[in-house]
């Protein structure tokens, strides 16, 4: 059975210092994607979320689509804590922009879907808030 996604692991943030892993769906859009899913770690659960329902939900989206990107926040799971001055509140709203950011640069979409569970859905709602994209 021939797979409908890619996986590969990723680097990004302004030291690199976040860690995710990017889902692609085999077949890409001939103008690429519209949209591409970025999903933020639940608290202190890593990348792949409770129960791994990040890894299916990601599997899921690529087979229709939708790259999508899931990641830790930094000093969570693999990435690495930066700026440790900052609020809290601003390191994640500046670890989700880079998240952002990434995700549309490397798969050429135009808009984003964010999202999380636990404190993830939380982070992601309130950052949304900041960011029209």
């Amino acid at each position: 059975m021939t797979s409908t996604y890619r996986e590969h692991a990723t680097q990004f943030g302004e030291h690199g210092h976040l860690a995710g892993l990017l889902t692609r769906p085999t077949k890409a859009a001939p103008r690429g994607p519209a949209l591409a899913c970025v999903l933020v770690n639940a608290g202190m659960v890593p990348k792949f979320g409770r129960f791994r329902l990040y890894p299916e939900l990601a599997r899921r989206l690529a087979a229709v689509g939708v790259p999508t990107l899931r990641f830790d926040l930094g000093g969570m799971g693999d990435s690495r804590q930066e700026a440790s001055a900052l609020p809290l509140r601003e390191r994640m709203a500046a670890d989700i922009r880079a998240a952002i950011d990434s995700a549309l640069a490397t798969t050429g979409a135009t808009g984003v879907v964010l999202g999380g569970l636990c404190s993830g859905g939380e982070d992601a709602l309130r950052y949304a808030e900041l960011d029209p994209r």
